[in-house]
């Protein structure tokens, strides 16, 4: 199941492109906000607040995940899995 959820990628939510690139990150960190955290810091400049840039991927994330998705038929993913 857990695979499952990590395929779902809901892209219909992203409004511009700077959203649906932290999208495609927040997707191949499994949606985990601290392997996130630890891509962006190895990006990032050391001088740079981290907070600042984690705010719109924490935003992001609360997004998708308060976001229902029409059609989302979870048995399909559990087969496609």
């Amino acid at each position: 199941m857990n695979q499952a959820l990590k395929e779902f990628a809901p892209y219909k939510s992203c409004g511009n492109l700077k959203d649906y690139e932290r999208s495609l990150l927040l997707r191949e960190c499994g949606y985990d906000l601290v392997a996130v955290e630890a891509k962006v810091r190895e990006l990032i400049s050391k001088n740079t607040p981290i907070r600042r840039v984690m705010l719109p991927y924490i935003e992001l994330c609360r997004q998708l995940r308060n976001t229902p998705e029409i059609g989302l038929d979870i048995r399909e993913l559990l087969k496609a899995a």
